[in-house]
């Protein structure tokens, strides 16, 4: 995980790992609010890319699924170029929460970003006043929303997007760059 994953870290929380020697996918504990505490949540997914990656990942849904597991919830990060295409390849559900609870994320004035949980342990509280109070130089922002997906595995899909709070949508796609339109070699011009 930590040469193959972009975060490059393996996650405190995992409670259980998957591998293979080419690809590993940690789960753990659901840590949004409000969610049901039997579900589980793919923190980690990587590979060194010598594997299919889809159907690594489906043989651990179906070891979850043989243990009782109710449903798995992942997100992709925008913001790190993800829009959740290895879920979508595995028919996860994409699902977006009825209600966000952004947190803000802080700029400093060397560009450095502080997210809400590394404010809260600077200043003993992450409300965008008391930082912005204690750090008149930085700016607040909030972050792009990561892509939330669902895999239901011994619950119905209803149900699962029913215990999330969730509204069913239309899978994200990838960034597009903008590339060159092409002529045909007979309708080019030098």
């Amino acid at each position: 995980m930590t040469e193959h994953h972009y975060l490059g870290d393996v996650p405190t929380a995992a409670t259980l790992c998957y591998g293979n020697g080419h690809s590993v996918a940690a789960y753990g504990p659901v840590h949004a609010p409000k969610m049901p505490k039997d579900y589980l949540e793919l923190r980690r997914l990587a590979s060194d890319g010598s594997d299919i990656l889809s159907r690594f990942l489906a043989q651990t849904l179906k070891a979850l699924k043989n243990d009782g597991v109710p449903a798995v919830l992942t997100w992709a990060d925008p913001a790190a170029g993800h829009h959740g295409g290895i879920y979508q390849a595995t028919n996860w559900i994409y699902t977006e929460p009825r209600s966000y609870s952004w947190n803000s994320h802080y700029r400093r004035l060397d560009g450095t970003v502080i997210d809400h949980r590394k404010a809260y342990a600077l200043f003993g509280s992450s409300s965008k006043k008391v930082v912005l109070e204690r750090e008149p130089t930085w700016e607040a922002f909030l972050p792009p929303m990561k892509y939330r997906y669902l895999m239901p595995l011994n619950v119905s899909a209803d149900e699962a997007v029913a215990a999330t709070r969730s509204l069913v949508r239309p899978y994200p796609k990838p960034a597009r760059k903008l590339q060159p339109k092409r002529y045909p070699a007979a309708q080019r011009t030098e």
